[in-house]
């Protein structure tokens, strides 16, 4: 099958357009160049799985909440550690270069642990979720 390039003008429009239409190589019957004895496209179907709607129990919305408290509450302990860290340096009683060590530690134990916590919770959430879909 070949395909044949012809410049047609389009009514109500004054530009020509080129359009593009599929005609047997051997012969065209027509003008209009239809084609006899083409086989359709095959398409195939793509099958979904359901899997079955697990509810979230109390227990596990709880643990998502806590989860999510935990984690805003490490950020805003984060920024607050760094307003604190920048008025520091900027008022000279601290030398980033010579107490890094200290700066680096006094991050970690202000908000590392609860975003740990919060991992945790959601972890146990997500858990709790899977075994309760096991139960079923």
């Amino acid at each position: 099958m070949t395909k044949n390039v012809k410049n047609e003008k389009v009514e109500n429009k004054t530009e020509t357009v080129k359009k593009v239409t599929p005609v047997k190589a051997e012969k065209a019957e027509t003008k209009k160049e239809t084609v006899k004895n083409v086989t359709p496209v095959q398409t195939e179907k793509v099958v979904y799985i359901e899997r079955p709607r697990v509810k979230f129990t109390g227990l596990s919305i709880v643990l998502f909440v806590l989860a999510a408290v935990l984690g805003i509450y490490s950020v805003y302990v984060f920024v607050q550690n760094y307003i604190y860290i920048t008025k520091a340096i900027a008022e000279g009683g601290l030398d980033m270069s010579a107490e890094f060590a200290n700066v680096v530690k006094y991050f970690v134990d202000g908000s590392a642990t609860y975003i740990i916590y919060a991992v945790i919770l959601s972890v146990l959430g997500v858990f709790h979720n899977m075994l309760t879909a096991l139960k079923k």
